[in-house]
């Protein structure tokens, strides 16, 4: 009996990869509102490897990123890990004062946290849209493929907000 890949090869198609296997799950999961402790499940595990022979599903726990640079040019980044009780823990916390903040740098700085976590339980990296943390992303994503990029939902509704509200100012 051959297996879904070497199926999807006998038609003529080509066999999807972990990460787009990966984010049409995450995509199912928000869409329909199941929560991602499920992930976890035995039995869950168990019908995902059936669909797919050797896929591995990802644990459901995030890796956040923050930066924040005060008035008197102090940096400081911190580093937080989302677990599937939704308990956050404080990773690290990092003054970025004498370091450019690149997306070069920054990826570096998740690439040293993530090995230390053990990639594998990690399965999504959540950043806000900064062009650096855009750059170190997608440079990170490129490294481990099995890790999803999201956007921070919040700092996108601030960005809204901010600019509804220079519009009212404008008025």
């Amino acid at each position: 009996m051959d297996t879904p890949t070497e199926q999807q090869k006998k038609k003529g198609g080509r066999p999807q990869s972990e990460a787009s296997i990966t984010y049409a799950l995450v995509h199912v999961f928000i869409c329909c509102g199941i929560p991602f402790s499920i992930i976890e499940n035995p039995f869950f595990i168990e019908f995902l490897h059936k669909m797919r022979l050797g896929y591995e599903s990802p644990t459901s726990e995030l890796l956040t990123l923050d930066g924040w640079t005060n008035p008197n040019s102090v940096s400081v980044y911190n580093y937080v890990i989302l677990t599937p009780d939704r308990e956050q823990y404080l990773y690290a916390l990092h003054d970025y004062l004498d370091n450019h903040h690149t997306g070069d740098f920054l990826a570096g700085q998740i690439t040293d946290i993530i090995k230390k976590i053990s990639f594998e339980k990690i399965f999504a990296l959540v950043t806000d849209n900064a062009v650096n943390c855009v750059k170190a992303k997608k440079i990170v994503m490129n490294q481990f493929p099995n890790i999803i990029d999201f956007q921070c939902i919040a700092h996108f509704v601030n960005l809204v907000t901010k600019q509804i509200m220079d519009i009212f100012q404008i008025l």
